[in-house]
């Protein structure tokens, strides 16, 4: 995979206008499906393209 191609927090951030504390809430409660799972220090979790819908419907459910 290509380092272009991850959708990392970052990117998810900024393609839903989340917070990143908001995405790493859902990581960790285990809401967003992820294609790679860090497995260490500089290592980044890297989500599956159905993360952004997700997301996108956790905001504006919580608004």
């Amino acid at each position: 995979m290509d380092k272009e191609e991850r959708l990392t927090r970052k990117l998810l951030s900024k393609l839903t206008g989340a917070k990143p504390y908001q995405i790493y809430y859902l990581t960790t409660v285990g809401k967003l499906p992820l294609e790679h799972k860090a497995t260490g220090r500089g290592d980044c979790n890297v989500y599956d393209v159905e993360a952004v819908t997700i997301l996108n419907k956790w905001i504006s459910d919580r608004k």
